[in-house]
């Protein structure tokens, strides 16, 4: 995984809430399938 992607995914679940994210909220902010995260 490359740094740009790795720091989407971690912008994205620090701004998603106190609860945390899901892979699938994960996937539409960061513009990747959620097959291709749960991967990475």
């Amino acid at each position: 995984m490359d740094g740009e992607t790795y720091n989407k995914i971690i912008a994205a679940i620090q701004n998603i809430g106190e609860t945390g994210a899901t892979i699938e909220e994960i996937s539409r902010i960061v513009h990747l399938d959620r097959h291709a995260l749960s991967k990475q």
